[in-house]
């Protein structure tokens, strides 16, 4: 209720309305059958970094085609597999696997509970960071490539500490 009275209001209003929905649903899927086509005529190993993408796709009104130039698949998982195919997404598949695997097992495993809790919250940015990257060009980005090392180092430190509880700092009484 009190976004509404912001400016952020019709902003909402407009980001989720029927008809930027439908725009943008479009965009998406003509954007991914195209990205799929593309990964179809080279599976294994991509067409190369580099790859602009062009697709046509409904106009607003949704009474023409236009054509789309220059711009990412807003899919991370298909811009990788179109890039680099298959090869490179198996690279990506086992690396975020292996990223969650161990920060469930540092985070059920972490004696200190507010270590934990820090670990959790790494894990918990780290799968909204996957799941923002279904939609939007996350992982390609660099910055988000940053956050992802930062979240990967707090989970392997974590894992150290739960090894090795004596490197943690003193806790101080009052």
């Amino acid at each position: 209720m009190l976004v509404t009275l912001t400016p952020l209001g019709p902003l909402l209003q407009e980001k989720f309305s029927r008809i930027n929905l439908l725009q943008t649903a479009s965009w998406r899927l003509f954007s991914w059958a195209k990205a799929f086509s593309v990964f179809r005529e080279h599976p294994l190993f991509g067409v190369g970094l580099g790859y602009q993408h062009q697709f046509y796709r409904l106009s607003a009104d949704m009474q023409g085609v236009l054509f789309n130039t220059g711009n990412t698949i807003h899919n991370d998982g298909l811009w990788v597999l179109v890039n680099t195919g298959l090869l490179g997404f198996c690279v990506l598949v086992i690396t975020l696997l292996a990223l969650f695997r161990a920060g469930f097992s540092t985070v059920r495993l972490t004696p200190v509970p507010a270590v934990a809790a820090l670990n959790a919250a790494c894990l918990g940015g780290f799968a909204v960071l996957t799941i923002t990257a279904m939609f939007q060009p996350t992982f390609s980005l660099g910055s988000s490539g940053v956050m992802v090392g930062v979240l990967a180092a707090v989970l392997h430190r974590g894992r150290d500490l739960e090894t090795n509880p004596s490197d943690l700092p003193p806790r101080h009484s009052s």
